[in-house]
């Protein structure tokens, strides 16, 4: 996917400015030339995917300037020693320029073909059809990432022959080697997909404004340890610590592990719950099936006793359905719908149990 991102009648040239995960980079901005065509600066980072973590996705934006346009001609960025070639059309935008340009344009491709460390020369061609109009002088740029430890560790512990996370108890995050001064961090820790801040230990990224997930931000230090609640027993839980810095690519440590019950702890008793709600609803398609609320005893209530659900069709997980209703979607018909149940208060294992709907009509 390759975008022209902006273009505007300009009598000098000022820089690009991009903005991305709460981190600005700016090219620089050489004096205008006389006339002709240069590439004039250029910027390589990640930005934030669908969810909160981060991911592979590259972006490359190339600022760019023609003093002789014409909205006719199309453009070529040359890279070597790849020999990467992208081609954009600048009458993709509907602005009538008629004097020089100045502008940046994104190529969500061009970081896999370079490696950081490595110094790499850009050429822009203009072309009039099959025709070569003019060169741009080669622009050296040098992909280079934050200069991060070589190792991330995590005070996991051995339960059932498996390193895992133990709820409830304070799991403690190191590295091995340092981070390059001036550096900050960026830390999530939760269950991959999740939507709702209850999946979540510790979320410390900007991009968490956007999941409505209570945003910490950026830190000058990164974060050495959090406790997984008994709630997240059963999943599995990503551990993401991100460096940035202006102008260098993210260095990323990202691992996954199970979290489990802490064999010394106690389970919710049963004799808490009075009753785990009743069941309501017609089971078919379109209709409204669920529980009604739990009743505790006051014990519970004052140890803090927390109720969970999640809907299943077959044994298999319906993504989404975590409350104590469900709407049934016509994709059910057939299938044998149930509703997962969990108590958890902190410092006992969760208690955890289900209601049969039967087949969906």
């Amino acid at each position: 996917m390759r975008t022209v991102l902006n273009r505007r009648r300009a009598s000098a040239l000022v820089s690009a400015v991009v903005v991305t995960g709460g981190l600005a980079l700016a090219a620089p901005a050489p004096a205008q030339a006389a006339s002709g065509l240069s590439v004039v600066g250029v910027q390589s980072f990640y930005y934030a995917g669908d969810t909160v973590f981060d991911t592979e996705r590259g972006l490359t934006v190339v600022n760019w300037n023609d003093a002789t346009p014409d909205t006719s001609h199309t453009y070529r960025l040359k890279l070597d020693p790849t020999g990467k070639t992208s081609t954009f059309d600048p009458r993709s935008l509907s602005e009538d320029v008629d004097g020089p340009w100045d502008g940046f344009y994104t190529d969500y491709t061009i970081g896999r073909h370079m490696q950081p460390g490595g110094t790499y020369q850009m050429v822009l061609e203009e072309w009039d059809g099959n025709r070569l109009v003019e060169s741009s002088p080669t622009f050296d740029y040098t992909f280079t990432e934050v200069q991060a430890p070589s190792a991330m560790t995590v005070g996991t512990s051995l339960v059932g022959g498996r390193q895992a996370v133990v709820a409830g108890r304070s799991t403690s995050i190191g590295f091995t080697g340092q981070w390059e001064a001036g550096t900050r961090y960026r830390t999530i820790v939760g269950v991959e997909g999740a939507t709702a801040a209850k999946d979540f230990v510790l979320c410390q990224a900007s991009d968490c404004v956007d999941a409505g997930l209570g945003t910490v931000g950026d830190s000058a230090t990164p974060v050495t340890s959090f406790t997984a609640p008994s709630s997240l027993v059963g999943t599995t839980l990503r551990i993401q610590v991100t460096g940035v810095k202006d102008g260098r690519l993210r260095s990323t440590f990202d691992v996954e592990y199970p979290v489990v019950a802490d064999p010394d702890m106690r389970t919710v008793p049963g004799g808490w719950i009075v009753s785990p709600g009743k069941k309501s609803g017609v089971v078919q398609t379109g209709k409204t099936v669920g529980v009604s609320a739990p009743v505790l005893t006051a014990t519970a209530k004052q140890e803090g006793v927390k109720t969970y659900y999640q809907w299943f069709a077959d044994g298999k997980k319906i993504p989404g359905a975590t409350t104590s209703t469900y709407v049934i979607h016509r994709s059910l018909k057939g299938r044998n719908l149930t509703l997962g149940i969990q108590f958890s208060a902190p410092g006992y294992k969760p208690l955890t149990g289900g209601f049969g709907f039967g087949k969906v009509r």
